[in-house]
């Protein structure tokens, strides 16, 4: 049995057409997958908001409260946000495998209350349905734009580079000359 709804609770009503979660149920058991679609126009925030510069630095940003949208940032879906930001990062490749399929897109991890452990089966659960989703945007102005349009305090996580040294092998491969009972030291490899 297939269920498509609309997330209204999270999402101004101009911007409903965004968020679709689809939850699958089989057998019992409940499993929500989410996914962003953008058909009316592919790039909405970032037209209506204005990002500085200074917005999209790495650290906390706190967004000035706007008494028509004040109710929308202390409670969303029956959780309640009071002091708490949501964190805008870009997933790091998994260690495991050599793609980077799902490390283009930034990300959205709303906040989430803490889990309980069932003591008897050893299972964590939580009643908060908001660790499940997690928002993907193709950039992050428009990561930035969304959370200033809801008005939700947003945190910005440095994002991981990796350089590549080019590798030195020649040092090994050179000719050292006659060594007589001496040892050559390698000096100035990198």
């Amino acid at each position: 049995m297939l269920k498509k709804f609309l997330i209204s609770s999270i999402v101004k009503p101009t911007f409903q057409s965004r968020i679709i979660a689809s939850t699958t149920l089989n057998g019992g058991a409940g499993r929500a997958t989410f996914c962003s679609v953008n058909s009316i126009n592919p790039n909405p925030t970032a037209s209506q908001i204005k990002v500085d510069q200074e917005d999209l630095e790495v650290g906390e940003h706190l967004v000035i409260d706007d008494p028509n949208q004040q109710h929308i940032k202390s409670f969303l879906n029956g959780v309640e946000f009071n002091g708490k930001s949501v964190n805008i990062y870009r997933p790091s490749r998994n260690t495991m495998q050599t793609g980077t399929l799902r490390t283009k897109k930034w990300v959205i991890e709303l906040p989430f209350n803490p889990k309980w452990n069932d003591r008897l089966m050893g299972w964590w659960a939580s009643k908060d349905t908001l660790n499940q989703l997690n928002l993907r945007f193709n950039s992050e102005t428009d990561a930035v734009a969304y959370c200033k349009e809801i008005g939700l305090n947003y945190n910005i996580v440095e994002e991981d580079v990796t350089l590549r040294k080019k590798k030195k092998y020649g040092h090994r491969f050179r000719y050292r000359g006659d060594l007589v009972g001496e040892k050559e030291r390698e000096v100035g490899i990198n």
